[in-house]
């Protein structure tokens, strides 16, 4: 699997992530691991899409409406 990264996207560290939602860091990995959030691995970093974290406050918005 390759991911551009140098497309339009902005990307953010796991941590910054991880500092908006409240998960476990062991679920997050999961979720990476599975494709669930839109990642790539830079070295030994992980870095996460900024839209994956707006994307998360849309779907948990639309949640707390119904």
């Amino acid at each position: 699997m390759t991911t551009e990264l140098f497309d339009d996207a902005i990307w953010i560290t796991a941590q910054d992530y991880l500092s908006k939602v409240r998960i476990s860091k062991q679920h997050f990995y999961r979720l990476v691991e599975r494709g669930e959030i839109p990642s790539t691995r830079l070295g030994r970093r992980i870095l996460v899409k900024a839209s994956a974290l707006e994307d998360l406050e849309n779907h948990t918005t639309k949640e707390k409406k119904i």
